[in-house]
C-alpha cells in the first residue's frame, strides 16, 4: 500500500468538497474520476497504470495522475459530484445508460452532464475560468438538464441503482427524488443549452436540520438520510401510478427505520459541542446488506463504561447496521478509536474471497458473510480501512496527510485505488498492493435487477470468477439477514478502551490474512490553504 497527497492545484487552492470515479472508464488502464470544488467548477482527472494489461493487478502510480477537462456551468461552489451507475450485461439498455455526471452546489441547482463532441460556453456564461483554454482539454463535456427544486445548498445526492432516478438533500431539510431525464442522443444539438425538465416525483421532510448525506441501496429498495439533527431515516421506495395520468408515476417514501435524537438515545455527534463539518456522508454495502453511518458517539451501557470516568470527552465511533434497521437505536456493530468525528464513508465497489476459516474464526468481531468487502472512513484527521471478515481492528490507519478534515472519498471501479478529498483543497491517492493471492475478486456479481429498483424481488445472480471457488460465494451475494448479523448476541459493541480512544499511525499492521504490506504515506506536509468552504 502507498499513500501520497498529490501537490497539484485541484481547484485553485479552494476547498475539494467532493469526488467519484467513472464506474466503466473506456480504457481500464486508465481510470477517470471527477472532483468538485468551491471554485465554482467540476474537473476530470485521470490515473494511469504503468501496466500494459488490464487484469487486477495492474500498477498505479501515485504521481500518474493528469488532467482531463473541466465542467463549468455552476454558479456557486460545488458539493458533490456522482457519476450515474454504468448498465450491466443483464440489464436491459435504456436511454439512461449513456455515460454522464450529476453535480449540485450552494445555489439549490443540480446539474446533468454529458459528453460534447465539441467546447461549450459555459465558462463564459458562469463568470469561469478565463485563463483556461478548451481548446486545451482532451475531453469536452455540456450542461443538458438542470434540476431546481432545492431552496438552498444542496449537499448530497445518489443515483438509484438503474440511473434513471436521483435523490438529494439539503439545507432546506428535504429529501427529493428525482426522474431523471434521457441523455440528449447523438442526433440532438450539441449546443450549450440546458432544460429543466425533470420532475420531483417524491420527497420527505422528517429531518428538523441540514441534511448532510443521503445514500441509495445498491438493491433499489431502500433510500438513507442522515442530518446535523443527529437523526437517521430510511425510507422504502415504491412507485405508484397516477391515477387519470397514463405513464406517470409517483415515488412513494415510507419510512421504515428511523434514529432520532432522544434523551436515551444520542448516537450521533452534537454540532453544538464537537467538530463540525459540512457533511455526513453515510454509505450501503455493495450487496445492501450494510448500512455505515459516520459521526457516530458511543452509547456504552453502565457496565461498558470506560475505565476513566473522569474524562468527559466523546468516544466517536462508526456505526454499522444490518439490513434489518430495526431498531436504529441499536446498532449491530460500532466501530471505535476515533479521536474526532467521522465524516465519509465509502465502499469498496468489489468483492474479496474470505480468508481461511481458521483466519476468520480467530476475529471476534466479523460478520458471516460468504465474502469481504472493504470500505474506508473519513474523519477530521485520519483515513480508515476496514475489512468486514475482522472488524475488531481496521486495515490501516493513515495519518499526516491532510491539515483538514476529510470531506469524500471514492475507491476505483477494480479497487485498487482510493482517493480521498481534503477541505485543505488537496486530494491524497492510495494505491493497495496488487497481491494477486488478495485480489481474487467475485466477477461480475449483480445484486437485484437494476432496471427495476422500486420493490423489485431481490435473487441472487450466478457469477465467474478467476478463481473456482468464487461461483459458490456469489451465490450468497445477497445473503439473508440472519446470515449478516452475529448469531450470539446480535449487537456487538467494541468497547473503548482508554488506550486505544485515539488511532495511531500504523505502518505495518499485521491482519490475519492477507499479509501485511508496507505504508508509504507522503505528508501534505502543512502545506493545504486555509480554504473556505
Amino acid at each position: 500500500m502507498h499513500a501520497k497527497t498529490v501537490q497539484i492545484a485541484w481547484h485553485k487552492a479552494q476547498s475539494i468538497s467532493s469526488l467519484d470515479f467513472c464506474p466503466s472508464p473506456s480504457d481500464p488502464l486508465n481510470l477517470k474520476f471527477a472532483t468538485a470544488g468551491q471554485d465554482n467548477a467540476v474537473r476530470l482527472w485521470a490515473i494511469s497504470s504503468s501496466s500494459s494489461s488490464s487484469s487486477s493487478d495492474s500498477h498505479y502510480d501515485t504521481d500518474s495522475v493528469s488532467f482531463l477537462s473541466t465542467l463549468h456551468g455552476h454558479l456557486a461552489g460545488v458539493n458533490i459530484v456522482r457519476w450515474a451507475p454504468s448498465p450491466t450485461s443483464t440489464s436491459t439498455p435504456t436511454s439512461t445508460s449513456a455515460v454522464r455526471l450529476a453535480s449540485a452546489d450552494n445555489a439549490g441547482s443540480i446539474l446533468l452532464w454529458s459528453p460534447s463532441p465539441t467546447p461549450t460556453f459555459h465558462a463564459t456564461l458562469a463568470g469561469g475560468d478565463t485563463d483556461e483554454d478548451p481548446s486545451d482539454y482532451k475531453e469536452h463535456w455540456r450542461a443538458t438538464h438542470v434540476l431546481q427544486g432545492h431552496k438552498h445548498e444542496v449537499n448530497d445526492i445518489a443515483w438509484s441503482p438503474c440511473g434513471k432516478y436521483l435523490a438529494s438533500v439539503g439545507t432546506d431539510q428535504t429529501l427529493r427524488i428525482w426522474q431523471v431525464p434521457p441523455p440528449p442522443t447523438a442526433s440532438s444539438s450539441s449546443s450549450a443549452g440546458t432544460s429543466s425538465t425533470a420532475q420531483v416525483i417524491g420527497s420527505a421532510h422528517d429531518h428538523s436540520d441540514v441534511i448532510q448525506g443521503v445514500a441509495w441501496d445498491p438493491r433499489g429498495q431502500l433510500v438513507a438520510t442522515q442530518a446535523v439533527d443527529r437523526a437517521v431515516y430510511v425510507y422504502a421506495v415504491t412507485m405508484q401510478a397516477v391515477p387519470g395520468a397514463a405513464g406517470r408515476k409517483v415515488a412513494v417514501l415510507k419510512k421504515v427505520a428511523e434514529c432520532k435524537n432522544g434523551a436515551a438515545s444520542k448516537l450521533y455527534s452534537d454540532p453544538t459541542t464537537t467538530p463540525t463539518s459540512f457533511f455526513r456522508r453515510l454509505a450501503f454495502s455493495p450487496d445492501g446488506s450494510l448500512l455505515v453511518t459516520p459521526a457516530g458517539l458511543l452509547a456504552l451501557a453502565p457496565n461498558n463504561a470506560p475505565t476513566d470516568t473522569t474524562s468527559t470527552a466523546p468516544a466517536h465511533a462508526v456505526h454499522v447496521y444490518t439490513r434489518a434497521l430495526v431498531p436504529l437505536a441499536q446498532p449491530s456493530l460500532s466501530l471505535p478509536g476515533y479521536a474526532s468525528p467521522a465524516w465519509c464513508i465509502r465502499f469498496c465497489p468489489t468483492f474479496f474471497h474470505p480468508h481461511s476459516s481458521a483466519a476468520s474464526q480467530s476475529s471476534p468481531k466479523s460478520l458471516a458473510l460468504p465474502y469481504r468487502m472493504l470500505f474506508a472512513v473519513g474523519s477530521d484527521d485520519a483515513l480508515v480501512l476496514y475489512d468486514t471478515s475482522h472488524l475488531d481492528l481496521p486495515l490501516a490507519v493513515l495519518k499526516n496527510l491532510h491539515v483538514y478534515r476529510y470531506q469524500d472519498i471514492a475507491w476505483s471501479p477494480n479497487g485498487n485505488v482510493l482517493v480521498a478529498a481534503s477541505h485543505d483543497g488537496y486530494c491524497s491517492l492510495i494505491v493497495l498492493a496488487a497481491d494477486a493471492k488478495d485480489r481474487e475478486w467475485l466477477r461480475k456479481v449483480q445484486v437485484g435487477d437494476p432496471e427495476y429498483p422500486f420493490g423489485a424481488p431481490v435473487s441472487a445472480t450466478s457469477a465467474t470468477s478467476a478463481n473456482t471457488g468464487a461461483t459458490a460465494a456469489a451465490a450468497h451475494v445477497v445473503p439473508n439477514v440472519g446470515q449478516v448479523q452475529p448469531e450470539q448476541p446480535q449487537v456487538h459493541i467494541l468497547q473503548v478502551k482508554k488506550k486505544r480512544i485515539q488511532p495511531t499511525l500504523i505502518s505495518a499492521f499485521a491482519a490475519p490474512s492477507p499479509p501485511a504490506t508496507s505504508l508509504d504515506s507522503s505528508p501534505a506536509g502543512g502545506s493545504g490553504p486555509n480554504a473556505s468552504g
